[in-house]
Parts: structure tokens; C-alpha cells; sequence
């Protein structure tokens, strides 16, 4: 309540608390102040008029690319304002830092073993072509192979004269190679 006091009497009136904005208007800029207070009442018997209203409210606020925040403080109440633009923060920078150094240091493990795929392709390819040509080694395969041929085909011919009647088994499981009645065998012709 407000309280005027004038010579002739007492008026009385009404104050118009101030309209604080809301926090959607703060985000979008903020609309503009109350309106002042209203008259007070009339005077009575010759008394004095009531108090005039309060001025009009402020202008609201740009609503682009600002953020509003109401806090409290000992000082009452502040608006602080964080214009946001298109520059990234720092947190995010590094955010983006750490994933290009991720995918470059991928990169990179990818080509080193790509790079040792084709050392290791290399030597072996070299080892083989070296192998074929020492003709030592590859001697000693080849009289290892034929020497095992003419066994298995010593095999075959004595089985087969097994078989035919023209060697008996005792000289077979001897090991003898020559057939029965044959030159240098030993054994007297029928």
C-alpha cells in the first residue's frame, strides 16, 4: 500500500508490482519491462491527488544468437547473457583433434601392414626362387625320388613274378630281384 499524505486528508492507492519476464522470453531476447504503478485514489475533503504512474516499461532485448541465464546474487537478481555463434568451443576442438589423429594413426597402421604383408610376400618369394636354384639341394631331391621310383618299381616287377610262377616265394621275401633259372641267380635252370 501506498500512503499520501496531503492536507486535507488521506488518499490511498494501489502499487503495480513490476512484471518480471519469463524464461522462454529471456532465451528469445526478453520482452520489454512492466508498466509503472497505477494512480493512487483521490484526496479527500480538498486533499492532493494521488501519485502520478510509473514510467513505461524498457525496450525488449535482440532476439538473435542469445542465451539468456537469470541467477541470484547478493545484489539481486542479474541476467547474464552467452551469445552463442558458429565458432566451436574448445572442448569440441579437441574432440576433433583426437578423432583426426585416431583415423590418421589408423591409416598409418593400415599401410605399415600392408607394407609388411609385402615384405614377407617378397621374401618368401625370394627363399623359393633362391631354393629352386641351388643345384645341391635339388640334386639330392631328385636321386631321393628316382632311388624311391626304382624301388617301387623293383617292387611291382618282383611282385609280378610272384605272380607269373617265374619266382618263388622264399627268393621273394629274400629280396631277390632275379627270377628263378635266370643268369647270375643261383639257382639251377629246370
Amino acid at each position: 500500500m501506498v500512503v499520501v499524505v496531503g492536507t486535507g486528508g488521506v488518499a490511498q492507492g494501489r502499487a503495480v508490482p513490476q512484471a518480471m519476464p519469463s524464461r522462454s522470453a529471456m532465451r528469445h531476447g526478453g520482452g520489454g519491462g512492466g508498466g509503472g504503478g497505477g494512480g493512487g485514489g483521490g484526496g479527500g475533503g480538498g486533499g492532493g491527488g494521488g501519485g502520478g504512474g510509473g514510467g513505461g516499461g524498457g525496450g525488449g532485448g535482440p532476439p538473435e544468437r542469445a542465451h539468456h541465464t537469470t541467477r541470484q546474487s547478493s545484489a539481486g537478481l542479474y541476467t547474464e547473457m552467452r551469445y552463442l555463434g558458429r565458432q566451436p568451443s574448445q572442448q569440441q576442438q579437441q574432440q576433433q583433434q583426437q578423432q583426426q589423429r585416431r583415423k590418421s594413426w589408423c591409416v598409418q597402421q593400415q599401410q605399415q601392414h600392408q607394407q609388411q604383408h609385402q615384405q614377407q610376400h617378397q621374401q618368401q618369394h625370394q627363399q623359393q626362387h633362391h631354393h629352386q636354384l641351388t643345384p645341391d639341394v635339388d640334386r639330392q631331391q631328385e636321386e631321393q625320388w628316382f632311388m624311391n621310383l626304382l624301388r617301387l618299381e623293383d617292387d611291382v616287377e618282383r611282385l609280378q613274378q610272384l605272380k607269373d610262377g617265374r619266382m618263388s616265394p622264399e627268393k621273394y621275401e629274400r629280396g631277390d630281384r632275379q627270377p628263378d633259372g635266370a643268369p647270375g641267380s643261383g639257382d639251377a635252370a629246370p
